[in-house]
This record gives C-alpha cells, sequence and structure tokens, in this order.
C-alpha cells in the first residue's frame, strides 16, 4: 500500500495538462524513432524548465529531463521523467535524484495514467536514503 496525495490523482486523471506544464517551457533536445511496449512511436527527449525560481548559492538549480513516447496517431503512450536536485553548505551536501515513468491511456477526449512508477535516491549529510513505488490505475 502506498499514500497517493491529491497532486498524484490529479497528474493520473489528466495526464495531458501534467504533460502541457512540462513542455510548456521545455528546450527539444532529441527526436527519433523507437518502440514502447512493441508499439512503434517517435521518442521525444526535452529539457523541462523547473516550476520554481532558486536563487541561491546554497541551492542548484534543478536539472529536469522528460522522455515522451508519442504513437503514429499523436497521442503520448509514455513518459519518463529524470529529475536531480542537489544543495549544501560548508561540507554538509544533499542530493537527490528522482525518476518517473507513466503508461497513458486515451479514453474519449481525455489522456489518463494506467501506470506510474516512482524512484527516489537520496544522499544528505552521510546517510543514503532509496525508496520506489509503483501504482496501477483502473479505469472502471
Amino acid at each position: 500500500m502506498v499514500a497517493l496525495t491529491v497532486f498524484d490523482i490529479m497528474d493520473s486523471v489528466d495526464a495531458a495538462s501534467m504533460l502541457r506544464d512540462d513542455l510548456s517551457s521545455a528546450t527539444l533536445l532529441d527526436e527519433k524513432s523507437a518502440t514502447v511496449d512493441g508499439k512503434p512511436s517517435t521518442v521525444l527527449r526535452v529539457e523541462v524548465k523547473p516550476s520554481f525560481a532558486t536563487k541561491s548559492r546554497f541551492v542548484s538549480e534543478p536539472k529536469i529531463e522528460l522522455k515522451v513516447w508519442v504513437g503514429s496517431d499523436g497521442i503520448p503512450l509514455a513518459a519518463e521523467r529524470v529529475s536531480n536536485y542537489s544543495a549544501g553548505i560548508g561540507f554538509v551536501k544533499g542530493e537527490n535524484t528522482r525518476s518517473e515513468r507513466w503508461d497513458f491511456a486515451a479514453y474519449g477526449d481525455r489522456l489518463y495514467a494506467t501506470r506510474n512508477d516512482q524512484n527516489e535516491d537520496a544522499t544528505a549529510a552521510g546517510k543514503h536514503i532509496k525508496s520506489s513505488r509503483t501504482v496501477w490505475y483502473v479505469r472502471k
């Protein structure tokens, strides 16, 4: 069992908004043909602009990369976002890498998530924490 936040639910039932927010100020890095779950697709690799401004000498600007697999009909099939965060003061440093992956399906005019995988790898003050979760969303 995992605890879901309201943001998890919002992203799963309206995945198009989540993707639109990430892509609204993104920079295209690469585009190529690929397959996802055995389906032909085009994978777009973009650099996402962080949604919050960090103007601090202690916090580095996050590095966020998003890959979106788009089917031949133009509908996203899957997405993967990798976010790297780091901060430090003196000899105390902290880093966090979050990997998120979504599988999508379309129902009518809505794009929703059918599955979400999330992995976190954090290091701070000599401690190392790893966590992961997988959530399947079922439409009834």
